[in-house]
């Protein structure tokens, strides 16, 4: 069985506005979203029995609950009808910290299972697939050198930021997590059309 190692990213809102909300219950949000340098590892393997998931952090959700394992899921159902896939998952960036690290997961997983077996499937079908996981799901690339999966329409230019510097602060412990973490370099561009 050979492993594949892919990184995912965490995230922070650079603009977070609450503009309306749906007749779902849920709000309808304006943001600004950028990757940061804490990334969880994520090891995938085909083969095995089914869709198989290792976590090594706490709190996470182990099975079918785990939205990386649900992603897996999502795209055997889509695009590889049997798949058997392990997957491993080390986790990072901190569980409930608004950083976005199942969404990233999902995300990872989605694209390095299309990217192991020759692509299947559209990339419309793929984005569709991480939208019905979660709202921010389709934001996140495997890498910050990928192409984003959310098809974005140009709305007018993004807002200019100037470089600054974030801690991430594990929300259970109340404490810092890992180093000073630089994000926004270069964040003067708008939205790229897809």
């Amino acid at each position: 069985m050979t492993w594949h190692e892919f990184r995912s990213p965490a995230k922070v809102n650079l603009h977070l506005q609450v503009v309306g909300r749906r007749p779902d219950g849920y709000h309808e949000l304006r943001t600004v979203f950028q990757t940061i340098d804490l990334e969880d590892r994520l090891l995938l393997a085909l083969g095995g029995q089914g869709i198989e998931i290792e976590c090594d952090g706490a709190g996470l959700p182990a099975g079918g609950e785990n939205l990386a394992a649900r992603a897996a899921a999502a795209f055997a159902a889509r695009f590889a009808p049997g798949l058997a896939v392990r997957i491993r998952l080390e986790k990072r960036i901190p569980v409930g910290g608004g950083l976005g690290g199942g969404s990233s997961d999902a995300a990872t997983v989605l694209l390095a299972l299309r990217a192991l077996l020759g692509r299947p499937g559209s990339a419309a079908d793929l984005w569709e697939a991480a939208r019905e996981l979660g709202a921010d799901v389709p934001f996140f690339p495997p890498r910050r050198d990928r192409p984003r999966l959310r098809p974005r329409r140009r709305a007018g230019p993004a807002p200019r930021a100037a470089p600054v510097a974030a801690l991430a602060r594990d929300p259970a412990a109340g404490r810092r997590h890992g180093p000073d973490l630089p994000f926004a370099q270069g964040f003067d561009r708008g939205p790229a059309d897809a």
